[in-house]
């Protein structure tokens, strides 16, 4: 069975003192992996097993979640 991408996130790291804004973007698959991608480089950047430890990375390094989750 093809992996398909079910819904994403954007999440959002403002750092105000310095003038510009860190955004990542949460992908859930179809096969159960959570990953985080960077799209200033376009890459993977993390992998999770679970959205709670998604999230709990994202708010250990203070991201903030943008409005709501696009589903596919």
């Amino acid at each position: 069975m093809a992996v398909s991408l079910k819904w994403l996130e954007v999440w959002v790291d403002g750092m105000a003192d310095v003038g510009f804004t860190y955004v990542l973007v949460l992908q859930a698959f179809s096969n159960g992996i959570f990953q985080l991608y960077d799209p200033q480089t376009k890459s993977i950047i993390k992998e999770f097993d679970s959205y709670e430890d998604a999230t709990a990375w994202l708010h250990k390094d203070e991201y903030e979640l943008v409005e709501t989750r696009w589903q596919r």
